[in-house]
């Protein structure tokens, strides 16, 4: 895979090659304006930015990094700041960091320090946007393709599509969400959606846990009363159960334990939790991983180093173990991150989300005026978000651009009718054929927006005399505001137009299908890049669905597909608990994923291993985030109707 490449690579670099890395990797999480100070020679440098004044930043290749750490902290202290960041090459394991910021850091509650080491910097640097630089810094030339076999392939693409993929996560969240209210009834959904989200280790969850919250309130699982939430009977009882089953069983363990090794009941059940994750996840006891060092310095505090092995053995043997034994599935399932998406889109190092007019305009629009908390700001920035997250760059095809310019040229057309017609007649047109109009009636009707229509136009650099180039480049600005580019595509192929034309209905603009096929020759054109196109065109993604570099689908199927994958800022040590889960996830539906990974991995030919990833990419991502991305894309769909012959539209969906 390219993280272990680059993460070789950056670990032997010396001081002066790693500072230059390690601002690259600075700049990617945010912090602009830096330059190196010059320093003493003690295999660090300080890093002066003027934009936080009240942060000082350190640079490392030290091996000793706990010594240097609180020699750093100090001088921070004494300089009157309050806040130091150490980017290191030395892998610092999350267990060392803990019990160093616990036990050793002199300094806590003085100073704040953020650490970043080896893993961080180098999956950070291996995403998307900065493997390019990162690789013309280091000298080495840049691959087109990720390293990877096609069982991981086949892994990656079950993960991200199959049904079997996405119900054990939809199990496991809802298990969490019940066991959380079942310790701690009386909670409003927000803070319930939070600390489930926190559990999982993935903040981004939230918007999903509190889509699966309210499902469980239509099942009446939870009962809510004036704000609070509780469990219901049922559902109450279930956990109830599966909880004492659990605890019981544990009980014998401990009891054992204690019996046979002289130790407490509280070393015992600790014991007993840290093996069962070691266990889930199918690791060695004697390994290096973040539990098994857990266990190790629990095995040294309980003095039990010299009868290590018999210990292995009894904890093989746990009567709880059987909870473990699809563990490894749903670990897979919460360690699903960028690089599936990278290795499921053909392996591709550089990944583009495109999107045709009849989402970039809702997308604008909702980024633009959306308030925080709006319906129309959620369902816009899902899509945003989610390729922000993974880093993955989104822009709209050029002809696409054209028909947004178009599409305002007409709304301005219709400003002097809007003017003069009643209240009654405006809120008929939030169902207008006209994204503009339709988007901005439904921002009044909301009560989002106050300004007339012309101001809302005008935005966009839309008035009746406004020229059509003038008005295209002032969208791409507004784009632009967003992150958001534009992509050039080539003139399109006779064969390619035909096939356009052949699948869209009778009757359909030229323009329109022009455009689309203008897009289409681009995205089949000999690449080695990944796409992800977002339409609502089903005879595009039809044309489309062969390619496997390519993922063309809805709005809200890409943000499941997008959400099945956890962002990968850094790549340490999976420390969340899978057994909270397992104590309450039906069994057999662990178990389906389980055995479809299994028999990947045991799959023999190309040609076994290749039905898998078909398979997955058939069923194609699920279309769960209807409340969060339908509810505000599909309000639009409708109004995005083909434009007269000779200008240009969106048709809608073959």
């Amino acid at each position: 895979m390219y993280f272990s490449g680059l993460h070789k690579t950056i670990g032997e670099l010396t001081d002066k090659p790693f500072y230059d890395i390690a601002l690259l990797f600075l700049a990617a999480k945010g912090y602009r304006n830096l330059s190196i100070v010059d320093g003493t020679g003690d295999g660090g440098r300080d890093v002066a930015t003027k934009d936080w004044p009240e942060l000082r930043i350190q640079l490392s290749v030290q091996k000793l990094w706990e010594n240097k750490l609180n020699d750093e902290a100090k001088k921070t202290f004494e300089a009157g700041k309050k806040h130091f960041i150490y980017v290191t090459n030395r892998r610092i394991r999350e267990t060392e960091e803990a019990e160093f910021v616990q036990n050793k850091y002199k300094f806590k509650g003085r100073v704040e320090i953020n650490i970043f080491d080896l893993d961080q910097v180098s999956t950070l640097l291996s995403l998307p946007g900065n493997i390019n630089a990162t690789y013309e810094k280091l000298g080495i030339p840049l691959q087109t393709k990720l390293t990877a076999t096609p069982q991981e392939v086949a892994i990656s693409n079950t993960l991200l599509f199959s049904k079997e993929a996405r119900e054990l996560k939809e199990e496991a969240i809802e298990s969490r969400c019940k066991a959380q209210l079942f310790e701690t009834p009386g909670v409003d959904s927000q803070t319930l959606a939070s600390k489930v989200a926190a559990s999982l280790g993935n903040a981004e969850l939230v918007q999903q846990v509190a889509r699966i919250i309210r499902r469980l309130q239509a099942e009446d699982n939870i009962s809510k009363g004036d704000t609070d939430l509780t469990l219901g009977g049922i559902a109450s009882a279930q956990v109830a159960a599966a909880k004492a089953d659990f605890l019981q069983a544990k009980s014998l363990d401990v009891e054992n334990l204690t019996k046979d090794f002289g130790i407490t009941a509280e070393q015992a059940g600790s014991f007993v939790s840290i093996s069962l994750e070691i266990l889930a996840r199918q690791e060695r006891f004697d390994g290096d991983e973040a539990f098994a060092t857990r266990l190790a310095q629990q095995i040294s505090d309980a003095g039990l180093g010299r009868r290590k092995k018999a210990l292995f053995e009894a904890l093989g043997k746990l009567s709880t173990a059987r909870i473990a034994q699809y563990g490894s599935a749903l670990n897979h399932v919460f360690s699903t991150n960028t690089f599936d998406i990278l290795r499921a889109l053909g392996r591709s190092t550089s990944i583009t989300a495109l999107l045709d007019s009849s989402v970039a305009m809702p997308l604008l629009f909702g980024l633009t005026f959306g308030k925080a908390q709006s319906r129309y700001s959620v369902g816009a920035s899902a899509l945003h978000a989610m390729c922000k997250a993974h880093q993955i760059r989104l822009a709209v095809p050029a002809p696409y651009l054209n028909e947004m310019a178009h599409h305002g040229k007409k709304a301005a057309e219709f400003a002097d009718i809007y003017n003069i017609i009643g209240d009654e007649p405006r809120q008929v047109l939030r169902a207008s054929g006209n994204a503009y109009i339709s988007h901005f009636g439904s921002l009044k009707y909301a009560g989002e927006f106050s300004d007339s229509l012309e101001d809302f136009l005008l935005h966009f650099g839309i008035k009746k005399d406004a020229d059509i180039w003038k008005t295209r480049n002032k969208i791409a600005s507004r784009l632009a505001e967003f992150d958001i580019g534009v992509v050039e595509t080539p003139q399109w192929t006779p064969e390619i137009r035909q096939r356009v034309a052949t699948c869209k209905k009778q009757g359909e603009a030229p323009v329109i299908i022009d455009d689309d096929a203008s897009v289409v020759t681009f995205l089949t054109a000999d690449s080695a890049d990944g796409y992800i196109f977002t339409t609502w065109d089903y005879a595009i993604t039809g044309l489309l669905e062969e390619f496997n570099r390519i993922y063309a689908d809805t709005p809200s199927r890409v943000v499941d597909f997008l959400s099945m994958a956890y962002p990968a800022q850094f790549d340490s040590d999976q420390t969340i608990s899978l057994v909270d889960s397992l104590i309450h996830c039906d069994e057999r539906t662990a178990r389906a994923l389980a055995s479809k990974i299994e028999k990947i991995k045991s799959a023999e030919t190309a040609y076994q291993i290749q039905k898998f990833t078909d398979s997955a990419r058939a069923s194609g991502a699920s279309e769960t985030a209807v409340d969060a991305v339908d509810a505000f894309f599909e309000m639009h769909q409708e109004a995005l109707v083909p434009a007269p012959a000779g200008d240009a539209g969106n048709g809608a969906p073959c």
